[in-house]
């Protein structure tokens, strides 16, 4: 982007190899990739070796610190990782192929066998939450990003993965940010988003028209890709409290037994629609109703993830906008399934025009002077 001004908070970026936070804590570096963003199914390699998988035809080498993106055509394969370092030999005694089953869109990561002097080294498992003393955070944008946490700037390249201390139960803001593009120039500021600790997150780069025409709105969306137990339970707790126990069937063919993920609203209203564009009817809305903010089941998505279906246990038919701004989900909706949306509603005929009638105003009678009224008091037991 050109002519960019970054609004304050202003702090010098630090390198990532030398990522620190306030305070002397260190922010540690898992998995960095030099390559675009990340997408599809997630293989990280946190081990100490260069690591060799082979794939839906194709062998991929990682280096240690690195992450590969898979696009998987099925909902399931099988992933084959060579035991031993990239560069050792294949003898089938000691270094082979280890076959894993890998789930579309999912996240795994590459590890050291626990097991010391262990001569087969990698072993690959589904990665699970973090501490609950941390908060994880990886880029999956195409470029380096920088971020606020605690004063301090971090640049976070590509792919990489940042753990951030934070105190359990007391949420920690994180500013990115939130650019507007107009003619050529964007203005930037910085956009606080709230994290949980013992959650692992992604930032993905969200592109959304805005109201001024030609122009564009370009946020950094912190999605969380994995809870901790008990903000999972909490979730779960809070959508079974707020969604009414009615079910009814959808024109998609989807009900309650669809894989469902759970996001919170951020705004004090929000509309659910009869299809996936302002175009389609308001047929309901969300509102909060105390101090927590409601959440919402969503069971589908869109071919763009610009929207979302809510389950139908809370609106049959109902779509969301998956405006960062307006939701935030507490799980990846890439586990969803994409549905086509209805047919849009008809555009409207415009009424025929006709020249509006001239009204001529009859001329205003002279008034007579105004009378000022003496003041009077109230009495005693009216108030004004």
């Amino acid at each position: 982007m050109t002519n960019t001004q970054t609004l304050l908070p202003t702090a010098t970026p630090t390198p990532a190899a030398a990522l620190q936070s306030a305070g002397g804590t260190t922010a540690a570096v898992i998995a960095q990739s030099s390559s675009g963003p990340l997408a599809g199914t997630i293989i990280a390699n946190r081990s100490q070796a260069t690591a060799r998988f082979f794939a839906e035809g194709q062998t991929y080498v990682v280096a240690p610190g690195l992450a590969q993106g898979l696009d998987l055509p099925r909902p399931s394969t099988v992933v084959n990782l060579f035991n031993c370092a990239a560069d050792a030999v294949d003898d089938g005694t000691q270094c082979f192929w280890d076959p894993y089953l890998v789930q579309r869109d999912g996240l795994y990561e590459v590890y050291d066998s626990p097991v010391v002097g262990d001569q087969l080294a990698l072993l690959l498992r589904q990665v699970g939450s973090p501490p609950s003393d941390q908060v994880w955070l990886q880029n999956r944008t195409s470029q380096p990003e920088t971020v606020v946490f605690r004063g301090e700037a971090y640049e976070i390249p590509p792919t990489t993965v940042v753990e951030f201390p934070v105190a359990t139960g007391v949420p920690a803001i994180l500013y990115v940010r939130s650019c507007l593009t107009l003619g050529g120039q964007s203005v930037c500021e910085w956009a606080p988003k709230s994290l949980d600790a013992g959650n692992y997150y992604a930032m993905t780069e969200v592109s959304t028209p805005s109201a001024q025409s030609s122009s564009i709105v370009t946020t950094i969306d912190v999605r969380p890709v994995l809870l901790n137990e008990s903000t999972a339970a909490a979730a779960t707790t809070t959508a079974q409290t707020t969604a009414p126990a009615t079910t009814a069937p959808t024109t998609t063919g989807l009900t309650t037994a669809a894989p469902t993920v759970q996001c919170r609203v951020l705004v004090p209203a929000l509309n659910v629609r009869s299809g996936p564009g302002l175009q389609y009817a308001i047929v309901s809305k969300v509102r909060a109703t105390g101090s927590e903010p409601p959440i919402v089941p969503v069971i589908a998505r869109s071919p763009d993830n610009q929207w979302l279906v809510v389950s139908p246990s809370l609106t049959a038919d109902g779509w969301i906008n998956n405006n960062p701004s307006f939701i935030a989900c507490l799980e990846d909706i890439a586990s969803l399934p994409i549905v086509e949306p209805p047919a849009p509603p008809p555009t409207p005929t415009p009424l025929p025009m006709t020249e509006a009638p001239v009204i001529i105003a009859p001329p205003v009678a002279d008034q007579p002077p105004a009378t000022e009224l003496p003041a009077t008091e109230l009495p005693a037991t009216e108030q004004p």
